[in-house]
C-alpha cells in the first residue's frame, strides 16, 4: 500500500484535471474536510456543484466496495449520485466524481436530534433502511471482499478466528496497562462467546455489511434527506454485525434503543451476537486509539457518545458473561 500524492495541492491538481476532462473547467475549487482521503468541492460552469474524491491510497480495498456500492445502490435515496469512478494503472479505484448535497452530519445535528425525538426516530429508521438495502445485494463468502463480491473466507467462523487473532496482537502491543488489562478481559470474552456460539455463527448467512456507521459518515441534506457519505468499509458478513456497529457508536444512548425498535424483534442469541460484534467493534476502535496514539485510551469515547469506551466494554462483558452463565 502507498499513498498516491504528497501533498493536497498535489491531489487538487489531480482532481481539477479529472473534473476538466469529464465535466470542464472548474469553477471555484475548495478543500472538503476527511481523514482518509482528498476531496474537494467544485462547480461547473452552469454553477451545479460536485465533490471530486480521490483516494489517497493504491490498496486494493480501498475504493472497491465503494464501487460496488455506487453500482448496485445507484437508485437508492440514501446514495449521492455518481458521476463517474476511475482506477489507476494498477487497477485500484483512484477518483470518484459524486454528487455535493449541503447540509450537516449527524454528528453536528446531535443537539437538534435530541430536542426533536420524532427526526430521530425517522433518521435511524432511514439508516436501518439504508442498511437493509446494502444487505439485499448478494455476495459470496466472509470477509474483506474483492472487486466481485467474493469474501476472502469461507466460512463466518474463519473470519471472526482471523479477527480475533489480529486483535490479540493489537491487544498485545497496549502501552496502557489499564487499558490493556480490560482488553485482554475482553479479547478472552469474544473468544468465548464464538466458541459457545459457533453453531448459529455457522448459519449465519452472508450479506454485504457497512461496518461505518459512526455520526459523522451520515449526514443530513438541507431537505432533511439522508445521506451515506463515505461508502468504502463493508465486509460480506453477519447482517447483525451491523447492529453491533451500531451499537459500538451509540450504546447508552437514545440511538441505540430508536434503532432496535426500528429494526424489529430479536431472538435472545441474535441479541447476544449484536453484544458480541459491539464489543468487538469498540475493542478496534480502542486498540487502534492506543497503539496510534490518537487520545488517552481511558477517556476516549466514541463521536457524539458521552460514554467512555472502557465502560461501553465493561457493560458489553459484564452483559456476554451473564448471559454465559444462563
Amino acid at each position: 500500500m502507498a499513498l498516491r500524492f504528497s501533498s493536497t495541492h498535489d491531489a487538487q491538481a489531480y482532481a481539477e484535471g479529472v473534473f476538466r476532462s469529464r465535466l470542464g473547467q472548474p469553477q471555484g475549487t475548495s478543500v472538503l474536510p476527511n481523514s482518509r482521503n482528498f476531496l474537494f468541492r467544485m462547480e461547473d460552469c452552469q454553477g451545479r456543484a460536485y465533490v471530486v474524491k480521490v483516494y489517497a491510497q493504491t490498496s486494493e480495498l480501498i475504493g472497491n466496495c465503494e464501487q460496488v456500492a455506487y453500482t448496485h445502490l445507484k437508485a437508492n435515496r440514501f446514495v449521492r449520485k455518481c458521476w463517474g469512478m476511475g482506477c489507476d494503472q494498477s487497477g485500484t479505484p483512484a477518483w470518484a466524481i459524486l454528487e455535493y448535497v449541503p447540509g450537516v452530519t449527524l454528528l453536528d445535528a446531535m443537539d437538534r436530534l435530541r430536542v426533536h425525538c420524532e427526526l430521530e426516530r425517522r433518521v435511524v429508521a432511514e439508516i436501518v433502511h439504508f442498511i437493509r438495502d446494502c444487505a439485499a445485494i448478494p455476495v459470496q463468502g466472509y470477509g474483506d471482499i474483492d472487486a466481485q463480491l467474493r469474501g476472502q473466507h469461507a466460512t463466518w467462523p474463519d473470519f471472526l478466528d482471523h479477527h480475533l487473532e489480529r486483535l490479540d496482537q493489537s491487544v498485545r502491543k497496549a502501552g496502557n496497562a489499564a487499558v490493556c488489562a480490560q482488553m485482554q478481559q475482553g479479547l478472552e470474552c469474544l473468544q468465548r462467546f464464538r466458541l459457545g456460539a459457533a453453531e448459529f455463527l455457522h448459519a449465519r448467512l452472508p450479506a454485504f455489511v457497512p461496518v461505518d456507521l459512526n455520526m459523522s459518515n451520515f449526514l443530513i441534506g438541507a431537505d432533511d434527506r439522508l445521506v451515506a457519505l463515505d461508502l468504502e468499509n463493508f465486509l460480506a458478513a453477519d447482517p447483525l454485525l451491523a447492529l453491533g456497529e451500531w451499537a459500538g457508536h451509540t450504546f447508552g444512548t437514545s440511538r441505540y434503543g430508536t434503532f432496535l425498535q426500528a429494526w424489529g424483534t430479536l431472538e435472545s442469541l441474535e441479541q447476544a451476537c449484536v453484544r458480541f460484534y459491539a464489543l468487538l467493534c469498540n475493542m478496534d476502535v480502542l486498540t487502534y486509539i492506543v497503539n496510534n496514539h490518537v487520545a488517552d485510551g481511558t477517556q476516549a469515547r466514541p463521536w457524539g457518545n458521552p460514554h467512555r469506551f472502557s465502560d461501553l466494554i465493561g457493560q458489553h462483558i459484564e452483559w456476554l458473561e451473564a448471559h454465559d452463565e444462563r
